[in-house]
């Protein structure tokens, strides 16, 4: 496995624990998990340390907080593209 594959690998869990992330916090907040149920809890425990200053970003440029998960998937897919290219550029 070359350095460049690892760096791929690392960029592709990266990308799938965001999307999780985002899928779960959107589950919660729209009710489709029930929100005081044992796997809301959990998913709050893990999504909001990560999505808390995304949120604060959001609000203080007049958007709506509730998006944060999707925005995080976004920042995670934009610098995961973006280190692979400098990755790839430095090797």
């Amino acid at each position: 496995m070359t350095m460049y594959d690892l760096l791929r690998l690392i960029v592709f869990l990266a990308g799938l624990a965001s999307l999780a992330i985002a899928v779960g916090s959107w589950a919660v907040s729209s009710r489709r998990i029930p929100p005081f149920s044992w796997l809301a809890r959990t998913l709050r425990a893990v999504s909001d340390p990560v999505l808390s200053p995304v949120e604060r970003w959001l609000v203080t440029r007049g958007r709506n907080p509730q998006d944060a998960p999707w925005w995080f998937l976004g920042f995670v897919v934009i610098a995961g593209i973006l280190v692979l290219t400098i990755g790839q550029w430095l090797i």
